[in-house]
């Protein structure tokens, strides 16, 4: 990894289908401008100035928006704007002006869209229709779902092939609306992407188990070539998105990748004549939404190149190499570990750095009210949000994975098998909820309870925002590296944390503070089982590397004693030795912290289980010394889990609390 880049947010928008983000070309490193649509039918186009955004115009398309292609005459910039929604195409100028409307007559919604010139290819779930100068060339019916297409011209010339991901695992190679060749595939193609000033016989294909491979058509005259340019060794998800774009500056386009598990990753591709290079990854993060689109360029300033995004929920963002004050990554940890909830007010850390978040469009108050419609009506979700699921096969673990995603936060899932299923833990610690919660309502004004939250937390505002009717804080554990949520208002506060210690501290306090005042509070608890495992697995590669200090310094005293005063003598030692001898100096200055550090990891396990039983209204103190037996003969970790789990109501001498 060597690209640093910095997040910079520019706001939010509806839901988003894929393509549905695109950057009007400009000179490389010139500022360009950013055209988006969601499924709501806005459309919008904004470029930056001076670290705000300023919208150049903003139309309402129609229904869901499902594409939107960049257009132009062949040989001239591609700045003219296509966008597909339902069976609709509808052209715009980057002022805004329309002047295309075009009724495509389809039978089905446009679900994905491609602009060469003068030809426009539409398709929906399996009708294909490729029009010229807005009048019908021909129609291909395929039995298959259509995933995604592409056009090409070889050679420039005006033969126009079409290349269709179809999800029977096939590629279908069209000409004047016939098969003219069909490449089987191994998995499922997912994206299609024509690179950027690259002779007009080569595309690259996302598949649904993470590898990217090019084809190579030369020229349509032979067999088509292709070579593994991403294997699935970088990732397993689903590639939603490619793009390619110089962004080091080396002259070599890079290869943007957005997976359907939010990662976004980078890698530098080698030149035409380097055949021996592989691509190398230069970057990678993980997002806690889909991306839906991905593009390169440069849109924050001037002379920095970055990478602009637009997930499924609506997050609009970029990555750009510019050196900001603050890297906004950092803090975006504890958004995306718990903020899931996109229509409340983020916290304040948002304008720590001017120009780094920014505004395009109000928030999502629709989805807001829907689900107050829900609640009190009969009517499904699904009838009312977007709803965005899949279900792929993971051939290297042998798995399905089932994905679901909303717009609103998921606050429950019911499922309905006739046959057993088995659920399996996810490598990201999403796979079950692991946060616990504390609210606690009562007559408290806004002032008493933000004095509470001075002296139970660090840095909290001395003051209230003005006009503000809550405020939302959040902390991060150094030790353990646990979250806490911390929400509150008048005659209302709210506490999430995955560290049940710390949701014990905190309700303990408020109990004594209200006490104290006289204050009836009403506290409920939910707590959840699943973070007993969370927390002791994050714990559990921090004991690991202490108690092999300790390993490896008795072995160094050992070794100290061996007499060697030869090469042969030297060689006679296992490399294992070898390396711990060498590292003397390093593995002595580690031990000597080690103990206090484990007694401060120990400490942290023995309160957490107290504090697991003490919600149960159960005391366990007594079973403290069985446990610093366990800790004291750490070997690994799912003994201590195994302790955790096997006292029930029955087995403990409880006492209620």
């Amino acid at each position: 990894m060597e690209l640093e880049l910095t997040r910079i947010d520019y706001g939010t928008v509806g839901t988003t289908s894929r393509n549905c983000l695109k950057l009007l070309p400009n000179a490389y490193k010139k500022q360009q401008k950013v055209v988006i649509a969601d499924v709501d039918g806005n459309v919008q186009l904004f470029t930056i100035k001076k670290t705000e955004a300023q919208i150049i115009f903003q139309v309402y398309a129609g229904k869901k928006v499902s594409s939107i292609q960049l257009g132009g005459a062949v040989g001239s910039n591609f700045d003219k704007i296509f966008v597909a929604t339902e069976n609709i195409v509808k052209g715009y100028t980057k002022k805004g002006k329309m002047f295309l409307s075009f009724d495509t007559n389809l039978t089905e919604a446009i679900k994905c869209m491609f602009v060469l010139g003068a030809d426009l290819i539409v398709c929906g779930n399996h009708v294909y229709n490729h029009y010229r100068d807005c009048k019908d060339v021909g129609t291909y019916l395929c039995g298959d779902t259509i995933v995604d297409a592409v056009a090409l011209s070889p050679n420039n010339t005006n033969r126009i092939i079409t290349i269709l991901a179809c999800s029977g695992r096939v590629l279908r190679v069209l000409e004047h609306c016939r098969v003219r060749q069909t490449i089987e595939l191994e998995s499922v193609p997912t994206a299609l992407h024509v690179r950027k000033n690259i002779l007009g016989d080569k595309i690259m294909c996302g598949f649904a188990d993470g590898k990217i491979i090019a084809y190579n058509f030369a020229g349509f005259i032979g067999d088509v070539k292709d070579s593994v340019v991403i294997t699935s060794e970088y990732g397993t998800s689903a590639i939603t998105c490619i793009d390619t774009y110089d962004l080091t500056g080396e002259g070599n386009e890079n290869l943007l990748i957005g997976r359907r598990d939010g990662s976004v990753q980078v890698f530098s591709l080698p030149a035409e004549d380097e055949v021996d290079l592989e691509p190398r990854e230069i970057y990678r993060e993980s997002f806690t939404e889909s991306i839906s689109a991905i593009q390169g360029g440069c849109v924050y300033s001037n002379g920095a190149t970055e990478i602009v995004i637009a997930t499924y929920a609506g997050s609009v963002f970029g990555l750009t190499t510019q050196i900001v004050s603050v890297n906004l990554s950092d803090r975006e940890l504890f958004k995306e570990l718990l903020v899931k909830n996109a229509s409340k007010k983020q916290p304040d850390v948002d304008n720590q750095v001017e120009g780094t978040s920014i505004n395009l469009v109000k928030p999502r108050e629709r989805y807001t009210l829907t689900t107050q419609i829900i609640s009190t009506s009969t009517n499904t979700m699904s009838a009312v949000l977007d709803v965005n699921d899949s279900v792929l096969l993971d051939a290297q673990k042998a798995t399905y994975s089932l994905t679901i995603e909303m717009p609103v936060p998921i606050l429950e899932i019911l499922y309905q098998s006739e046959i057993n299923i088995q659920f399996l833990d996810l490598e990201n610690d999403n796979a079950e909820l692991t946060e616990n919660q504390v609210d606690s309502t009562g007559p408290f004004s806004w002032a008493e309870v933000h004095n509470w939250m001075e002296q139970m937390l660090p840095e909290v505002p001395e003051r209230l925002s003005g006009g503000a009717d809550s405020m939302e804080l959040y902390y991060k554990n150094v030790l353990i590296g646990t979250i806490l949520e911390c929400k509150y208002g008048k005659g209302w506060a709210s506490f999430r944390s995955d560290n049940l210690s710390t949701i014990s501290i905190l309700k303990d306090f408020l109990t004594k503070e209200a006490t104290k005042k006289r204050i009836k509070l009403e506290i409920t608890s939910n707590i959840s089982e699943a973070s007993i495992n969370h927390v002791l697995r994050l714990i559990e590669p921090a004991i690991q590397k202490h108690i092999k200090v300790k390993e490896e310094h008795k072995f160094l005293l050992a070794l100290l004693e061996v007499d060697i005063r030869s090469e042969d003598d030297w060689n006679c030692l296992l490399p294992k030795y070898q390396s711990i001898l060498e590292r003397r100096s390093e593995i002595e200055n580690d031990f000597i912290k080690t103990p206090g550090i484990l007694q401060r990891y120990f400490g942290v396990i023995t309160d957490f289980y107290i504090d697991r039983f003490k919600f149960k209204g159960m005391f366990v103190k007594d079973k403290i010394p069985e446990l610093m037996k366990l800790l004291e003969d750490y070997k690994r970790m799912e003994p201590i889990i195994e302790f955790f789990q096997s006292y029930t109501a029955d087995e403990v001498n409880s006492t209620t609390v």
